[in-house]
């Protein structure tokens, strides 16, 4: 969600930007910069987790009775 909304506030802001220059697309502009970067954050951060196997739960670690 955060990359999708940043490409668009990147794009809105330099198309309307472009047409008639006012600090507010810029900051449009750099708002959808750090939406990117939230968004590659938050990527990283979901691609790096490490699986904790909880011995309780996972059968393969359960006693035979």
């Amino acid at each position: 969600m955060f990359t999708i909304v940043g490409i668009w506030g990147i794009a809105f802001g330099l198309f309307m930007g472009g047409q008639k220059a006012s600090m507010n697309y810029f900051m449009i502009v750099v708002l959808g910069v750090v939406n990117l970067f939230l968004g590659a954050f938050m990527t990283y951060l979901y691609l790096t987790q490490i699986k904790k196997i909880d011995p309780r739960k996972d059968s393969k670690y359960k006693r035979k009775k």
